[in-house]
C-alpha cells in the first residue's frame, strides 16, 4: 500500500480503461459497477474523476456515504485506489471533466443532461506488477 500514487501508478492510469467504483449502498454492502475514469494529475493529492448520471445509484451513495473506492487492472497488473468521493454539479468542472474524457478515451462523452462529476481524492492506493 501507498499513500500517494507512484509514477508507474500514474502511467498506468492515464490509459484507456475501464474500472470499478465501489460505494456502500442503504444496506450497508458495496455497490459495484463499471466505469470510465480520468486521473487528474493538476492537483494534490491526485484526484480521479468519474462522469456519472446525477440520479444513479453510486451517486446516491456517495452523497449519503463518500467513502469509495475504484480500481482498474489489466492482466495481473492493478491499481486501487481509495478516498473519499465529492459529488461535484459545477458546469466548468463537468466540462472540463468531459475534455480530459475525450482526449483520454478518443470520443465525446454522449450527453447527458442530469450529469454530475464524481470525484475522489486518492489518498491511498494498492498497486501490484506495474513494470508488466
Amino acid at each position: 500500500m501507498t499513500e500517494a500514487l507512484s509514477d508507474e501508478a500514474i502511467v498506468f492510469l492515464s490509459k484507456p480503461f475501464h474500472g470499478v467504483i465501489a460505494s456502500y449502498d442503504l444496506q450497508g454492502t458495496l455497490h459495484q459497477v463499471p466505469v470510465n475514469a480520468v486521473l487528474d494529475v493538476e492537483v494534490f493529492p491526485y484526484r480521479l474523476l468519474i462522469l456519472a448520471g446525477g440520479s444513479s445509484k453510486k451517486v446516491r451513495n456517495l452523497r449519503r456515504n463518500p467513502t469509495a473506492s475504484f480500481c482498474v487492472f489489466r492482466g495481473q497488473s492493478y491499481v486501487s485506489i481509495f478516498g473519499l468521493a465529492e459529488v461535484r454539479e459545477d458546469a466548468s468542472e463537468i466540462e472540463r471533466t468531459e475534455i480530459l474524457y475525450e482526449k483520454k478515451y478518443s470520443k465525446t462523452p454522449r450527453f447527458n443532461p442530469s450529469r454530475v462529476v464524481v470525484s475522489i481524492e486518492c489518498s491511498r492506493s494498492i498497486e501490484h506488477r506495474l513494470d508488466l
